[in-house]
């Protein structure tokens, strides 16, 4: 009766944890009236009266409601949810809200799937615009999207399968009708200087403006398809981004012939068109795809475990613009603004904002707005615009049961960041069963400093817990140029994933048995190769200039160097002149001192021959991510001496990966010696361009993209490497009536009846 007949004091300014303290005083049961006290008043508008200002009732709300358990949720309209004065809109950051929006988190989203039937795939995929909403944040958000979802649909294929995706782009033509603001000037250089870079500067007057050209942001609504860890054809009509471009209301017909012996695995698709892909990747065009485990490639026990699919994307969608005092006074670097300042320079470096892509590739069409009752006003609750979502959700939720097993196939369709998954509730743990588009050599491998992940990355993990209660998915690196911060600067480690454990407590979990992985021929072990049995890349060029100075091979004449690194290109700190060091100091996105020259005599930077084996030195790796195409690769060495314990068992030499980021290897963003690793990849089968390139697609936009080029007899393989176990065998589905797989090339074997390739 004192609790009521405080509350009806609503001329007196009560703090909510003074109503409700956390004392013996007041009996649990008790608290949790007071709670749901508190959330009925703050649904009625009345937290103003008890706090004083919705401000200060923000922090509140945050410290009473974690104060209180067994929350119920209270029941509006057709859901269960509170309204935007409720819990999950306390605090001022996804940190915050990640952890208090538990109990109206919504159910995981399982997204539409299009599946390959009798050995083919035919789709058509639309690239939309799209809003999608994010009511606990506060904000909705214009994207560009795959058939108007977010993420796009999930197809799942099997290896020998054709799969046909017709891409037809239906958004508007909105090329810039005038110079484009520039990345940064160049006023400094002449073209005859040797790091001048041609990227579409207007010469007559201010060189701080520029037209669409190569290795500058461009062409916002132009488009193309990658699938992201396919082991297929580099060459039309299948995996080529460079010679693909759909323009507005245009389409393109791709024709991919998924190998015979290909490896069950995780990946994804998304655009790839120079100039665009880290804006449209960037506001979250993307979706996966799943290459099915073959009958016999997994135990049986795991083949029969549930799994999930965690669709994770980082949105960089804080606020671009002059007005940050009233759209954004929470921005340490205040909207970019003044432009061409450190401000700006910082927004590049620290995640690349798509507002600021946006504004550089000219575009009109990404925009974020706020939701009724958001904003930085009196009596607003704060909208928040740098979050992860997972399957285009906010901190979503899933349920499983103790002692149960549950493969994650996590896709991280990132363009800057890199992240670390971990599970902090000591009683879940987490093993390793495969990375990329490859199971590890042998497993499950238990992982004791969670995933880490580089944008691109994809990995299969099994999961299990063995007590009840609530358990968190939490992103946890940080204090480094590609750990992911929210709008303050502050560290973004937000709940990714929630997970509810039921059932009893189930100590004493018999240890999974290690298995030795069944791989197929591309993905044979090359650790043990010796020197001599490393092909020797050519990377004689004549028309290479003497200026700069470039260096493709290690002394050993045979490793081939990948150096990525941004260099600036006249003398000086930028950050001497820091309201004009984004535009006064020009950065050349390189590897091995070059930028991309598609179309130029220095387009490829090596040339090797299919059938074979070969070496590269990856360098950078703190802050760049290599990622090749076409071809895996295998880790042979780590320069950083305690690369095992230092991620936990995370890499491992021996494993594959097809983009390489090891992230915290450099405490800044600055190459070091640590930050080095040794990789082995077969030129197996597909002849044609190797595409190269950094992940951080910002820089990659930029020229931070190289091709090897792969020459000799198409189809030709290794004959010292043969297919393991079920691939000596054609795809079982293959061999059925009127099976439509694609041919089965560089296999050793061919299908009877000739209707089942239908090419």
């Amino acid at each position: 009766s004192s609790f009521c007949r405080q509350l009806g004091r609503l001329d007196v300014v009560i703090r909510p944890t003074e109503l409700c303290p956390r004392t013996p005083a007041l009996p649990k049961m008790s608290m949790r009236l007071c709670a749901a006290t508190w959330l009925l008043l703050t649904a009625l508008g009345s937290s103003e009266a008890l706090c004083g200002s919705e401000e200060s009732c923000q922090a509140e709300e945050a410290v009473l409601l974690q104060a209180s358990s067994g929350r119920r949720r209270r029941k509006y309209g057709s859901g269960y949810h509170r309204p935007y004065g409720s819990v999950c809109t306390a605090g001022s950051s996804a940190v915050e809200r990640s952890q208090l929006c538990v109990e109206d988190a919504p159910q995981l989203r399982r997204m539409k799937t299009m599946a390959s039937e009798n050995g083919l795939l035919d789709v058509t995929i639309g690239v939309d615009m799209h809003t999608v909403e994010f009511p606990s944040l506060g904000i909705k958000a214009t994207v560009r999207s795959y058939d108007g979802m977010f993420p796009g649909p999930t197809l799942r294929v099997k290896r020998g399968d054709r799969v046909k995706v017709k891409l037809v782009n239906n958004l508007v033509d909105n090329t810039p009708r005038r110079p484009i603001p520039r990345r940064e000037g160049q006023d400094h250089l002449t073209p005859s200087d040797v790091f001048y870079q041609d990227v579409g500067q207007v010469h007559k007057g201010s060189q701080r403006l520029m037209h669409p050209h190569m290795n500058n942001f461009h062409g916002p609504n132009n488009t193309n398809f990658h699938t992201h860890g396919f082991h297929v054809s580099p060459n039309l009509p299948q995996d080529n981004v460079i010679a693909v471009n759909v323009e507005p209301g245009g389409s393109f017909q791709y024709d991919y012939e998924l190998s015979a012996y290909h490896s069950g695995g995780t990946t994804w698709y998304h655009p790839h068109f120079h100039g665009a892909t880290a804006l449209q990747v960037g506001s979250g065009l993307a979706g996966t795809i799943v290459v099915e485990d073959s009958p016999g490639e997994v135990p049986a026990w795991i083949a029969r475990v549930r799994e999930e699919i965690l669709f994770v994307q980082q949105q960089k969608w804080e606020y671009f613009g002059p007005d940050y005092l009233t759209e954004a006074p929470n921005d340490a670097l205040h909207g970019c603004y003044p432009f061409g300042s450190n401000n700006t320079l910082r927004c590049a470096q620290f995640g690349a904002r798509t507002g600021l892509v946006a504004h550089l590739s000219g575009d009109d069409t990404f925009k974020v707005e706020y939701l009724p009752g958001f904003g930085f006003g009196k009596g607003q609750k704060h909208p928040i615009r740098s979050f992860f979502t997972v399957n285009g959700q906010f901190a979503p939720v899933m349920e499983m049961e103790t002692g149960e097993w549950v493969r994650f196939r996590v896709i991280f369709a990132a363009h800057h960041d890199a992240i670390q998954l971990v599970i902090p509730e000591d009683d879940c743990e987490m093993y390793l069963i495969a990375k990329d588009n490859a199971f590890i050599a042998e497993y499950p491998r238990k992982i004791s400093k969670g995933i880490f992940l580089g944008p691109g990355n994809r990995v299969s993990a099994l999961v299990r817990c063995s007590k009840p209660g609530r358990k968190t998915l939490v992103q946890n690196f940080t204090n480094n140029v590609v750990a992911p911060i929210a709008e303050d600067n502050s560290a973004l480690t937000q709940v990714v994933l929630h997970i509810k454990v039921r059932g009893k407590e189930r100590p004493g979990l018999t240890q999974p048995k290690v298995v030795k992985a069944v791989h197929p021929r591309y993905l044979q072990p090359l650790v043990s190769l010796s020197d001599s049995e490393i092909g020797v890349p050519d990377t004689s060029n004549p028309l290479r200039p003497a200026q700069p100075t470039v260096t493709l091979k290690a002394p050993d004449n045979m490793t081939v160097l990948q150096d990525q690194m941004i260099s600036g290109a006249v003398p000086g700190d930028p950050l001497a002149t820091p309201d004009k060091s984004y535009i006064d100091f020009p950065a050349r996105f390189i590897i091995n001192n070059e930028t991309f020259a598609l179309g130029t005599p220095l387009q490829f930077q090596a040339i090797m021959s299919v059938g074979g084996v070969y070496q590269v030195e990856a360098m950078g790796l703190q802050f760049h991510s290599w990622h090749m195409h076409t071809n895996p690769v295998q880790y042979v060495s780590f320069a950083k001496a305690d690369y095992k314990d230092f991620w936990g068992g995370f890499f491992e030499v021996g494993d594959w990966q097809d983009t390489l980021l090891l992230p915290g290897a450099c405490p800044g963003p600055d190459n070091c010696p640590d930050a080095v690793a040794r990789v082995r990849f077969q030129t197996d089968c597909y002849t044609g361009p190797m595409i190269i390139h950094c992940h951080a697609l910002y820089h990659e936009d930029l020229g931070m993209f190289t091709m090897f080029n792969t020459t000799g007899m198409d189809h030709t393989v290794d004959p010292r490497f043969q297919n393991d176990g079920i691939f000596n065998d054609p795809p079982e589905h293959c061999l059925r009536q009127n099976a439509q797989c694609a041919k089965p090339w560089c296999a050793d074997y061919q299908y009877d009846s000739p209707g089942q390739y239908q090419g």
